[in-house]
């Protein structure tokens, strides 16, 4: 047997000592699985210390704590002058490895644990966390949070696998997510942190087999479905909350109120408003868990008269609209909002004394998608002087401007529509009898959240499209008010209105004018309590009869509108004419309909048109036709017709009523008796809000 030589002896025992402490350095970086507290059929991994491509998120050169009062370490960041990477070995393939670090939480981060955070500063895609050696089919589940970036309008993104899985950033700081992920393969999954500018933070990473028995999986996060928002007094909303993963056991809700005196909310999530104040609305996960969310609701009265346009921004930003229409369908049922920016855009002749000056403060901010509440007082002149109204004088005194053509062969107009559009998250209110004057206004490009009260839509003038003297059937196209071809427009209430072509006599044929409110495509809408008079073709929706093609307009599901409790007198036809819609017209009051040479119709249902006709009242018109039907034999319109004045078929076009509604209505609305209806439309409808 040999020995050692004395001289090498202590050497090798220090050689040895040192590579035992980095062996146990190493080990002690992933510790082993701890049982889970709730002693489930769960491991949870934790990290005493920084681990091999992380590093403490701590005070010094390059780095900045967002938290000052925590200890230093209590947060973990990437930098990109590491290896960014871990490896998780989970112990069996019917168990749930959750990880989560082992340290406390900032106070706004809407979680109990720690987190690791990617660094904003550093380029995209830089930030990787790999799991290894994971036996597929499993579910893998992140709570995160994500937050607006500071110098870009890049949003930060979270990929699993290269696949994107973000949904949303805060916009006032950190903003609880949570994602899942079907993995159908093993080995490795990478998750990839794509700052953008925007840091990211991982709270939670859960894996779970797929088609396993789990035993009380508990919840790892509640988000209720809507943000902050008002409510008048008596009003409701129905609120959800989401429990996720989707393997939690008990996925039950308790809501509660911190003030029943301001609103109460009942055990499926419905608040109703009882007197001004502020409640804070809590959903709380029922397993015990503690996980929970929150918002707040404002309850406002409106019973004080509101004569400023401050009153009127305060007692309605934020809130929730009720339109008793299709708008309360928009946003997967929670319906629209009033917006609720930092400060309201006031349009008034004291801060904008010249007309063209008006016009363009007023155009500018309409056309933003950012959330803006617009208040405008007195006239907006669209055509900046172009046109104007000359007050006894001569058909088309002041409108000469449309009336130019270019030379033969085609004798085109010179000088085409004037509008502009209006943007996303657009609250329009009109003081001061506002009118919106000698243009028209677009809604494209999948603009949505829209609400416009008390406005007039005064003379949207124009011109044929080529000099009628040559082509007799040429017809003009200007319209006050429409929604553009898909992807349109949506969520959007137009209240208290009213649409006219002024001093404008254009009724028997469209040389001037063609819609006052057009749809071609547009979704959640509800038009209530507006004023439409003086105008020859009121409202189209869907442009055309095409069967084939990029556009039709076929499927009613496209087009999903409400009219209700509105004025139509002194105009001819389209009340509403439509194709592939899902209409509901209820207590409405017509009068005054057609004029000698053109005696019109009430409404025209075309192909696929979808009609649910309710209390209305139907009073004097010119000419036989009541309501023309423009369907085809293989596009059959269905319309069925209840509880107005005329019942009788022959005034039905001697068609019968559907046996049944061809949809039922989501929202919650009330029929008022057709009597009435002549009395409370002449006394409300129209611009009636505010003066």
């Amino acid at each position: 047997m040999m020995f050692m030589n004395k001289k090498l002896y202590i050497p090798v025992l220090f050689l040895l000592a040192v590579v035992i402490l980095v062996f146990s350095t190493c080990i002690e970086t992933l510790e082993e699985p701890k049982e889970d507290p709730f002693e489930d059929n769960t491991l949870w991994w934790t990290f005493q210390q920084p681990i091999p491509g992380w590093k403490p998120f701590i005070d010094e050169p390059g780095f900045r704590d967002d938290y000052p009062g925590n200890p230093n370490g209590t947060t973990m960041r990437l930098d990109a002058e590491y290896i960014h990477g871990m490896t998780l070995q989970p112990a069996t393939a019917n168990r749930t490895i959750r990880w989560v670090p082992d340290y406390a939480s900032p106070p706004d981060s809407g979680f109990t644990d720690g987190f690791i955070q990617s660094n904003g500063a550093t380029p995209a895609g830089n930030h990787f966390l790999k799991i290894d050696n994971v036996q597929g089919p499993f579910l893998l589940s992140l709570n995160y949070t994500a937050r607006e970036p500071h110098e870009s309008s890049a949003v930060p993104v979270i990929f699993i696998n290269g696949e994107e899985v973000h949904t949303g950033i805060g916009t006032n700081g950190w903003t609880p997510l949570f994602t899942d992920y079907e993995y159908s393969g093993d080995d490795i999954v990478t998750i990839q942190m794509a700052n953008n500018n925007g840091p990211i933070r991982i709270y939670d990473i859960i894996i779970s087999p797929l088609g396993s028995v789990q035993n009380d999986v508990p919840a790892g996060n509640v988000s209720i479905n809507v943000k902050d928002f008002s409510l008048a007094i008596n009003d409701t909303r129905q609120l959800t909350a989401n429990v996720l993963p989707r393997t939690a056991t008990n996925k039950n809700i308790q809501w509660s109120s911190s003030n029943t005196n301001v609103a109460i909310v009942n055990s499926t999530g419905l608040i109703t408003a009882v007197s001004p104040g502020i409640a804070v609305i809590t959903a709380t996960a029922s397993d015990g868990s503690g996980k929970k969310d929150n918002i707040t609701v404002t309850v406002k009265s409106l019973a004080v008269p509101m004569t400023t346009p401050n009153e009127i921004f305060e007692a309605f930003r934020g809130m929730k609209a009720t339109t008793s229409g299709w708008a309360d369908m928009a946003n997967n049922g929670a319906g629209i909002t009033y917006t609720n920016p930092a400060d309201f855009i006031l349009i008034n002749d004291a801060l904008y004394p010249i007309p063209i000056d008006k016009r363009k403060a007023f155009t500018d901010a309409l056309a933003l998608h950012t959330e803006k509440f617009i208040v405008i007082s007195g006239d907006i002149d669209l055509s900046d002087g172009k046109i104007w109204d000359v007050p006894g004088g001569s058909p088309g005194a002041g409108k000469e401007y449309f009336n130019q053509f270019g030379p033969a062969p085609n004798y085109n107009r010179i000088n085409g529509d004037i509008t502009f559009n209006i943007g996303s998250n657009t609250t329009l209110i009109g003081i001061n009898n506002a009118r919106i004057m000698f243009g028209g206004l677009i809604i494209r490009g999948g603009a949505n959240n829209i609400i416009i009260r008390n406005v007039t839509f005064w003379d949207a003038h124009g011109s044929t499209a080529q000099n009628t003297e040559f082509f007799p059937d040429s017809k003009a196209s200007a319209t006050a008010l429409q929604i553009e071809n898909n992807p349109g427009g949506s969520n959007i209430w137009v209240d208290h209105c009213k649409f006219t072509d002024g001093t404008c006599v254009d009724l028997v044929r469209n040389y001037n004018h063609d819609g006052a409110f057009d749809i071609k495509y547009g979704r959640f809408i509800t038009v209530s309590w507006t004023e439409f008079t003086n105008h020859d073709k009121v409202m189209l929706v869907g442009s055309n009869d095409n069967t084939s093609g990029i556009i039709t307009y076929l499927n009613p599901t496209e087009r999903q509108i409400t009219l209700h409790h509105n004025y139509f007198h002194g105009v001819t036809q389209r009340m509403p004419r439509t194709r592939g819609t899902q209409m509901h017209v209820y207590n409405n009051y017509y009068n005054n309909i057609g004029t000698t040479g053109n005696g019109g119709s009430f409404m025209g249902p075309g192909y696929n048109a979808q009609f649910i006709v309710e209390n209305n009242y139907f009073g004097t018109k010119t000419g036989s036709t009541n309501i023309e039907w423009m369907d085809h034999v293989n596009y059959r319109a269905s319309v069925f017709y209840s509880g107005n004045n005329r019942t009788e078929t022959s005034w039905w076009g001697n068609r019968a009523s559907a046996e049944s509604k061809p949809w039922i209505p989501g929202y919650v609305y009330t029929l008022d008796d057709n009597a009435i209806i002549p009395a409370i439309i002449l006394e409300k409808a129209g611009p009636t809000l505010f003066y």
